[in-house]
Parts: structure tokens; sequence; C-alpha cells
């Protein structure tokens, strides 16, 4: 009933400030004497957040890369990629660097260890490529949204292959690179709430998702392969591109990715 969706929003709303009141002083904390459970924490605060709190469903697809370090290569529709991917893999995130400002989330994203970059300063490439190689020695994960901004899932924009570069530089470590799939479906149109793109203002865009119920997310773990099998970081950004589109990823109905076949193999 439409008219009780703002008392579903302003519940969720309390709900999400109290974990994260109960949460954050315990990452704060397990950080602080660098204990390793802090790289778990993050996934069990998300799948909180996703499944109880937002009552979104996760669901994936295919296999799960288990080597440590991966570089997963995923499309991206909207803020609430990071929280589903994040429910499902211990992982440190790339974002732009205006998220480091936002409000509260800037901070929680601080705290999860993401690395931030400025997209528009060219000449600091080599210093983002090398925050990311520290973090990959240290046997962490890393999530990269390599089209650059989000998207209305239309397609899957060019892989812009920068910072890929950093994964082929690592001639001591073979890196696994691992391409991923997002999708969102749901039925009356629910499902065109959750991408966030373009000019879109990120509170009003936020209420509506805590007013939402029953966006259904479908993760696909497209074959995960060793990035020496690449010597070009272009190529190795076209591949991957290419396993991401086979997706399924966009924004879909119940009905219609029902009907999708499942990731292609790799070849």
């Amino acid at each position: 009933m439409p008219f009780l969706l703002p008392l579903l929003g302003t519940f969720r709303v309390i709900a999400f400030l109290c974990w994260v009141a109960l949460c954050v002083p315990i990452q704060v904390t397990v950080k602080f004497f660098k204990l390793r459970i802090q790289n778990i924490l993050p996934t069990y605060f998300h799948k909180v957040l996703t499944q109880f709190i937002l009552g979104m469903k996760i669901e994936t697809r295919g296999e799960m890369s288990q080597t440590v370090p991966t570089l997963f290569l995923c499309n991206h529709m909207s803020y609430l990629d990071t929280i589903s991917i994040a429910s499902v893999i211990p992982t440190y995130f790339v974002a732009k660097a205006e998220v480091a400002d936002w409000p509260l989330f800037g901070y929680l994203t601080k705290l999860q260890g993401t690395i931030f970059i400025d997209r528009r300063n060219k000449k600091g490439t080599a210093e983002q490529g090398a925050a990311i190689i520290k973090v990959m020695r240290e046997q962490k994960n890393i999530v990269l949204f390599p089209e650059g901004t989000s998207t209305d899932g239309s397609e899957v924009k060019f892989f812009k292959s920068g910072l890929m570069q950093s994964v082929l530089d690592m001639s001591d470590v073979d890196v696994m690179i691992q391409p991923v799939s997002i999708a969102c479906y749901g039925k009356n149109g629910i499902q065109n709430r959750y991408a966030w793109y373009g000019d879109m203002t990120l509170m009003p865009h936020l209420w509506t998702v805590f007013e939402t119920s029953n966006l259904h997310v479908r993760i696909t773990f497209h074959p995960a392969f060793k990035a020496s099998r690449f010597n070009d970081r272009k190529e190795l950004g076209e591949y991957a591109r290419k396993q991401v589109e086979n997706g399924p990823y966009g924004i879909f109905s119940e009905e219609t990715i029902k009907a999708l076949p499942p990731a292609a193999p790799l070849s």
C-alpha cells in the first residue's frame, strides 16, 4: 500500500543508522589492532544491510574465484552495486574521488579500505596503480568498475584499462582476473529504481531505495583467468568487457531474466 511506504522508508533508515552505530566502532577497533577479521566484517555488514534492512535478494551464478588476490571487473549501474557485491565477496573497491566526500557513506567507504582515484588526473594513474598493487600484495581482492561511471544498464560501455596495467606489472604475483556481470530485476517496473546514473541526485534516489522492496540482484561470475594471459592492458580490458557483456547485465523484469541463457563459457 503506497501510503505505508514512507513508514517503511523511515523504519529502514532508523535500522540502517542503528546497524552503522553498532558496526563502526567494532570495525574501527579491529582495524586499529590490525586484526584479520577486519577483512571479513564488511561482508557481514553488507549482507545484513542488503537482505534484512533493504529487503534485497542477492543471488550468484557461476564460480567465484577462490584465489587471492583476484581483480574483479564489473559493469556499473549504481552505488548499490558496491553493497551487493560486498555482501558476497570479501574485497576492497576502487571508487571515484568524489565518493570520499559523501556524508556518512564516504566515511564508511574509507573504513572499508576503498582506493579513491581521480580520473581527471591522468598524471596520477601511476600512483593509483601503485595503491592497487600494494593492496593486492597484501593478499586482498579488489573490485574495479572499468566503465568509469554508472549507467542505465542498457549497454556495457568501453572498459578504461589504465588501472589494469598495475596487475600486469606485478611480475612476482600472477593475479587472477574475473569478469562479473551485475543485473537487477523485479516486477511491475520496481527494478528500474536500482540504477543511479547521469545527473540523478543521491539523496532522493536513496530515499526511493529505502521505500522499495523486492529488488533482486543477480551477480554472475564468469570464468576467471590469470592476468599473465595478456601482455596488453587494452586487450585485457576488451576481453573482460565482452565476457561481462555475456551477462546477464542491466535491468530486467523477472519474466525476461528467467529466459536468458547462462553465462557463456571461456573461449
